[in-house]
């Protein structure tokens, strides 16, 4: 007799998690297959009562956020201190095991990921030493056959939603060292994050920010804010004060609740943030280039257009802007674009033919 055994997990996306999973021909099959009871201990913790007779000989694999462990299955109703665990990469799980629980929409996803992710974040690897912040950073650093996201058991919705993050994000990172990499020869030394102090980095004298923010609460790293004073408040200057009445007003008319600040990649001529504060809504040149990074089909970005992009060309008035689109965009819609002042460069990923397009563009652009 094996009986059974309690085996808890919590479910919180990737971060801080639990989840359990029993190898069977080169699959993780989630430990609730093999559950004949489930209980919910609060509103992320999920307990099963396992059969111990099904697991018997078989592996488990305990992952822990990015720690990882595997077991006997017969070990599963002793004390975690007692099991004779041995600890395994998360690289080297993803790599030699596919979650069963994957719909076919999911599992082409996987397709999609090796077709152009999985080679980007190659290219990101092997540029130099390349920081991010975010659910793409262990992503960049190993080679993964599917991204983290798909290991979650738990809800379709968190997979797809979490994925979408990563491939936007493995995506933008791209596009930013495919440019760099065109004028720079020695390995990059990169931290790219939201909201930074300074630019990521100085290409042929203009700035280059990644994640640019005109927040005034955000901006350049919170420079606005007078800590000093008793009530800490923001101290915003009159030029950026035109700026962010427009912004309200775009908001306002739009009805999207977006506010369109946070531009994906932006050269400009200041090449440090007190020198950019200074200059937008001045009426000084402050913006160069601009460039929107989009990594899903057309379909599911048409809305931005008016909420960000045309925002994004009337609030920083850049020389340049132009759209990196991962797929095709519609010949109409480039057009229509183009009477706007806004260009399109699609099949922007690796051996792509926007690939080149859109680094040429680049050159032009800040020659």
């Amino acid at each position: 007799m094996f009986g059974f055994a309690e085996v808890c997990e919590y479910h919180s996306g990737v971060h801080e998690s639990y989840y359990y999973f029993v190898v069977e021909g080169g699959k993780l099959i989630h430990i609730s297959y093999y559950a004949v009871g489930m209980k919910r201990r609060g509103e992320h913790s999920v307990c099963y009562t396992v059969d111990l007779s099904r697991v018997r000989k078989k592996t488990v694999i305990e992952i822990h956020s990015t720690l990882v462990q595997m077991f006997p299955g017969e070990e599963l109703s002793i004390d975690s201190s007692l099991r004779s665990a041995k600890p395994i990469e998360l690289a080297d799980v993803i790599n030699r095991f596919e979650p069963a629980h994957l719909n076919p929409s999911e599992k082409s996803l996987i397709v999609e990921w090796n077709r152009f992710y999985r080679p980007m974040a190659s290219y990101i690897r092997g540029s130099g030493s390349i920081t991010i912040s975010g659910l793409a950073q262990p992503h960049i650093a190993h080679d993964l056959r599917y991204p983290l996201s798909l290991l979650i058991p738990y809800s379709t919705n968190v997979r797809r939603s979490l994925y979408s993050q990563i491939a936007k994000q493995i995506h933008q990172v791209w596009v930013a060292v495919r440019i760099l990499r065109e004028f720079k020869s020695h390995p990059l030394n990169l931290v790219l994050m939201q909201s930074s102090y300074s630019p990521a980095d100085i290409v042929n004298g203009y700035g280059m920010w990644y994640e640019f923010d005109l927040n005034p609460l955000t901006m350049c790293g919170g420079a606005l804010w007078n800590r000093k004073s008793v009530l800490p408040q923001v101290n915003i200057p009159p030029n950026l004060v035109k700026v962010y009445e427009r912004v309200e007003e775009i908001v306002r008319v739009t009805g999207s609740g977006r506010y369109p600040t946070r531009p994906d990649i932006v050269f400009t001529y200041a090449t440090q943030c007190s020198e950019l504060i200074d200059m937008i809504g001045s009426g000084k040149p402050a913006t160069k280039l601009i460039i929107e990074c989009k990594n899903s089909d057309y379909r599911y970005w048409a809305k931005d257009i008016e909420v960000q992009i045309k925002p994004y060309a009337e609030i920083l008035q850049p020389e340049f802007i132009v759209i990196a689109s991962m797929k095709p965009v519609p010949a109409e819609i480039k057009k229509r674009l183009s009477s706007f002042g806004i260009d399109v460069i699609d099949n922007v990923y690796p051996g792509g033919t926007g690939e080149k397009e859109l680094v040429n563009y680049v050159k032009k652009a800040l020659s």
